[in-house]
């Protein structure tokens, strides 16, 4: 007789196996195809080789998705219920599991299979999926905390509060499949938690018919004027945008700059973005805004602060993408000069920040030959908090990395509005603000 203490851990790979064997029998393959990811992949997985799970198996993300696939691969009779039946019954009795889950699959011993093919079509696409889910749910949970050593099985009553990061993950990873599975955007609610969801809904449904850039480029030089007054600051970048919807959205720039007090917006937005030159698809930017008049782009200051006698200035230059189509790339690249004033006993903070989600990011920042020896840089990432401001956080700080005196900012596999760096130049035996 089988006892409670006899029963095996229902972990993930564990789980896997379960989905080969009878009474489901998947072959390896067409479940595989259900999680979209390589035969090869699912093989580690399911004998425990593979050490960390992918990204976008998350069970926020991807448990539901599951459910529904893996009942995709099954006819929606009464031989497919029954066959359900008999799975839950038997994981029930097999393995270790929590309480709730308990509970979930004692009500398949307590329900009548169903007679007809009608009420087996209602089963496949409510109860089944949901009982999948709860599986898939339970099995990555206790596989987590065994590789934490918590050990696994028993239900957790309490969850810590959710923090900024496991905000700025769990939106990543979703974004990353707003992107790659269009049906996302109809359903959003079958994809992912719906507590998740009506949490931060309005910042995540807004983001499915935004822009984003499927790749983001930039190169920045640091260098002295010749008298030393001024640091000058050479950028070149191009990006690709795509649009879900064929409907104008504003491309955004941002530059810092540091200015002596009373200088006009003008002058300081000058030196923010002197001879600015950008195309778009190819077509210069003032034949693209408007072919006739030969438009500029909109420059303002959206941020002062004063600091050390000097003042520091953001300036923002803007200007209207009108798409030709839904879902076509749009290029755009540009090459600009910036000059800030140079600081004697404090360090200057420029930053860079994302407007629309990203997929894939690589900025680089460069002192010249003629800095380094008296000047250094230090750089921090900066990600988006649950209250709309920047926070530093060193989960973040493998995006960084450093070749001499060649900084590399590199975000991959997503980024979210807000996300970006900051870095602080500061002479030698000037103590860095960040």
């Amino acid at each position: 007789m089988k006892t409670k203490y006899a029963k095996k851990a229902f972990t993930f790979n564990v789980f896997l196996s379960s989905l080969c064997a009878p009474p489901l029998s998947m072959e390896p393959g067409a479940l595989a195809a259900v999680f979209n990811v390589p035969e090869s992949v699912l093989s580690g997985l399911r004998h425990g080789k593979q050490g960390r799970f992918p990204v976008s198996f998350q069970p926020e993300l991807m448990a539901s998705q599951f459910a529904f696939g893996l009942l995709g691969c099954f006819p929606r009779s009464v031989s497919t219920v029954k066959r359900f039946f008999i799975y839950a019954q038997s994981i029930g009795e097999r393995y270790l599991v929590s309480e709730t889950f308990g509970r979930t699959l004692s009500l398949f011993s307590d329900i009548p299979v169903p007679a007809d093919e009608n009420e087996a079509e209602k089963f496949c696409a409510g109860m089944l999926p949901a009982l999948m889910s709860c599986c898939y749910e339970e099995a990555y949970r206790n596989t987590r905390k065994a590789r934490r050593g918590e050990g696994g099985g028993e239900d957790t009553q309490t969850r810590p509060a959710e923090t900024s990061m496991d905000y700025q993950e769990r939106t990543k990873l979703f974004l990353k499949l707003i992107y790659a599975e269009g049906m996302i955007r109809d359903r959003p609610q079958d994809f992912i938690d719906i507590g998740y969801l009506e949490k931060i809904g309005t910042i995540l449904l807004s983001q499915l018919h935004m822009p984003y850039f499927r790749m983001i480029r930039r190169r920045e030089r640091i260098s002295l004027s010749v008298g030393q007054d001024f640091v000058l600051f050479e950028i070149a970048g191009e990006a690709e945008m795509l649009f879900p919807q064929a409907v104008p959205a504003d491309f955004i720039l941002k530059q810092t700059v540091y200015h002596e007090a009373g200088l006009p917006e003008e002058q300081a937005a000058a030196r923010a973005f002197s001879g600015f030159s950008c195309k778009v698809d190819g077509v210069p930017l003032a034949d693209y805004l408007n072919p006739q008049h030969r438009a500029a782009p909109d420059l303002r200051a959206v941020r002062e602060e004063r600091c050390e006698g000097v003042v520091c200035s953001e300036i923002r230059l803007s200007f209207r993408i009108r798409p030709e189509e839904a879902s076509h790339p749009v290029r755009v690249t540009y090459r600009y000069k910036a000059k800030s004033c140079c600081a004697e006993r404090v360090s200057n903070v420029y930053f860079y920040s994302l407007c629309y989600p990203c997929e894939n990011f690589l900025h680089t920042v460069q002192l010249s030959p003629s800095m380094r020896a008296n000047w250094a840089l230090r750089v921090n990432p900066v990600a988006f908090d649950n209250f709309g401001g920047f926070m530093r956080d060193e989960t973040l700080r493998n995006t960084v990395g450093r070749n001499g005196d060649l900084y590399r900012i590199s975000f991959q596999n997503w980024a979210v509005p807000g996300t970006g760096y900051m870095y602080s130049l500061y002479r030698r035996g000037v103590l860095p603000l960040l």
